[in-house]
């Protein structure tokens, strides 16, 4: 997660995102394809959704209380379990009170075809302004 602070961007590695991708078996029933790389086409198997609101709270991650960052009041932020070929699709609130920008750069996710859903801000994308929601959606491609 990276947040711009008077100009200047900021990575949290705080929030601890885990993803875990499994191999999972082979499903036939889903005809559903989405470009899964370079003239790569992979079955979306299913559709992972989740609602983020990134904001401070009052936590004590090291044993003293203080103002932290979280995810839906939570810290560490929460694990995504998915499959290969699962569409994921993460809808991420600014609801930061400082009205700090927001983005999330997805560690270890090879954003191959979805260079824009990297969270790189000013590389990649804008940042997401306190008050305004997006959509973070790319097929889990790698195991």
């Amino acid at each position: 997660m990276s947040l711009s602070y008077l100009g200047t961007t900021l990575l949290i590695f705080l929030f601890q995102f885990t993803v875990s991708v499994s191999q999972g078996a082979d499903s036939t029933q889903n005809k559903n394809l989405k470009t899964g790389g370079v003239g790569q086409r992979i079955p979306i198997r299913d559709i992972l959704e989740y609602d983020f609101r990134v904001s401070w709270f009052d936590g004590a991650p090291n044993g003293i209380k203080r103002r932290i960052l979280g995810v839906n009041n939570r810290f560490p932020g929460p694990t995504i379990r998915g499959k290969k070929g699962d569409l994921l699709r993460v809808h991420v609130t600014n609801a930061i009170q400082t009205k700090q920008n927001l983005s999330i750069h997805w560690h270890g996710i090879h954003q191959v075809g979805t260079p824009e859903q990297d969270g790189t801000e000013q590389v990649s994308q804008c940042p997401l302004v306190f008050g305004e929601t997006q959509l973070y959606e790319f097929q889990l491609l790698q195991t």
